[in-house]
């Protein structure tokens, strides 16, 4: 795997990938709207919302989904407990979230 930053602390060398993330969020359904998926860039704080697909029946099968449609892959991901959203992660820093932008 080639790594696009490095950095030396002392001695030792690291050698890691500077990566863009995406926050993807459930959004309940309200009394107007139904059950949503926001998927938020937190590099240009741009957000997308989705309606939730009960065909794919999973917020992070989705999201994962949206962005591969938008030629982004993601390269990892984890999961906040504290708020409950998960982080997907991605080497492209070009493809806007929303073909708008």
């Amino acid at each position: 795997m080639e790594y696009n930053y490095g950095y030396r602390i002392g001695s030792a060398s690291y050698r890691l990938n500077n990566l863009r993330g995406f926050k993807v969020k459930y959004l309940g359904a309200t009394n107007y709207l139904g059950s949503r998926v926001k998927i938020t860039d937190t590099r240009h704080n741009k957000s997308v919302t989705l309606s939730y697909d009960y065909s794919i029946g999973d917020i992070v099968k989705q999201a994962i989904k949206y962005l591969d449609d938008r030629d982004i892959k993601i390269e990892g991901m984890f999961n906040d407990e504290r708020t409950n959203e998960y982080n997907l992660l991605s080497l492209n820093f070009g493809t806007q979230l929303k073909e708008s932008e």
